[in-house]
């Protein structure tokens, strides 16, 4: 029998191999794609076969918030305007990315969906020096029209998240609520997956653990209606620290 500390350890090495695949400038969607299949193999039958009553709960939002946060973006990049920003971003140019991304929103309005995608993306590239110094970023919302849900959502995430790391656990939580709330109307399973996943973990935080294994458990339950192996994977590895 293999040690549960082993495990746990081979999940948290996983873990950050998923993170570093999603954040590689040079990799495309497609191969980003193909190592997150082979991590979630991995996590898979290891939580399959092992992590049944498991003696303790473990930081599980250590390192599954910066995929969650991947997530928001790098998988759904509309064009090759942000997929140069990623990259920019995953070679740690940031001010380069954060220039290019001040020129999209100089040039985009604010009724164009890209215009708060390039915004999420101005958040992300604040939080690296600073969390807080982010938040004001996320005082300018979407229209309220149905069509900027799934954004609208997004950037709800993404404030829920830097709470999360703020140690302001009450607020993240509550905001990881309202983004999947946003998003259920508009039948935006993905977002209401990542969501729910992230509130899973800030539950977790709280010492929550029933609450966080049923989070979990609810996201889960809909990953099978995306066919995304990306968010699978998170949602795996998510569920494994909390059962």
């Amino acid at each position: 029998m293999i040690p549960v500390e082993a495990i746990l350890e081979i999940l948290r090495s996983r873990r950050r191999t998923i993170w570093r695949s999603m954040i590689q400038a040079e990799a495309t969607q497609e191969t980003t794609t193909n190592r997150l299949q082979t991590n979630h193999s991995v996590v898979k039958r290891l939580l399959l076969s092992k992590l049944r009553k498991p003696s303790r709960r473990i930081g599980a939002g250590l390192v599954l918030a910066p995929i969650c946060i991947a997530l928001l973006v790098c998988t759904t990049a509309p064009d090759a305007k942000i997929q140069r920003v990623l990259g920019l971003r995953g070679t740690g140019k940031f001010e380069q990315a954060l220039a290019e991304t001040n020129n999209q929103l100089g040039q985009l309005s604010k009724d164009s969906p890209d215009y708060w995608r390039f915004l999420l993306l101005k958040v992300q590239l604040a939080e690296r020096p600073n969390f807080r110094s982010a938040l004001p970023l996320l005082a300018e919302q979407p229209p309220p029209d149905q069509k900027f849900a799934t954004i609208r959502s997004r950037l709800k995430t993404e404030e829920a998240y830097i709470h999360m790391e703020l140690s302001e656990l009450p607020i993240a939580e509550k905001l990881a609520q309202e983004s999947a709330e946003i998003a259920a109307p508009a039948k935006a399973t993905r977002e209401v997956v990542i969501a729910q996943l992230l509130r899973a973990q800030i539950q977790a935080k709280l010492g929550r653990y029933a609450d966080a294994e049923q989070s979990a458990r609810d996201a889960n339950a809909r990953v099978s209606e995306l066919n995304d192996r990306s968010v699978e994977a998170y949602a795996t590895d998510t569920l494994a620290h909390n059962l």
